[in-house]
């Protein structure tokens, strides 16, 4: 993890903009993915510091909302991994490479 010190009064600019919050609904989790979106289309050399840390923030918040609204099914490992591979493989046999 980069500790690169930020400015502070940039880091508040661009939170006031996005205005990130824990998500509690499909327009916040929106919103806050096209941010997201937004800072990935710059090349990772051209992020500010403060732009990387609002993109660390804005990944967790979303992940937080979505293994809250959309959990993995409880299941032991080998069970996962058969569900997995049969999935992978009924996917190669819908869309075959030419």
């Amino acid at each position: 993890m980069n500790a690169t010190p930020i400015d502070e009064r940039r880091y508040e600019e661009l939170l006031g903009k996005t205005l990130p919050v824990v998500i509690r609904t499909k327009a916040e989790h929106k919103r806050l993915l096209d941010a997201a979106a937004r800072l990935t289309e710059k090349p990772e050399p051209d992020l500010s510091a403060e732009e990387g840390r609002l993109l660390e923030l804005l990944s967790i918040l979303i992940e937080e909302y979505e293994d809250r609204v959309h959990p993995l099914p409880k299941a032991p490992p080998h069970e996962m991994l058969s569900h997995l591979l049969t999935e992978a493989s009924s996917r190669r046999a819908a869309f075959p490479r030419f």
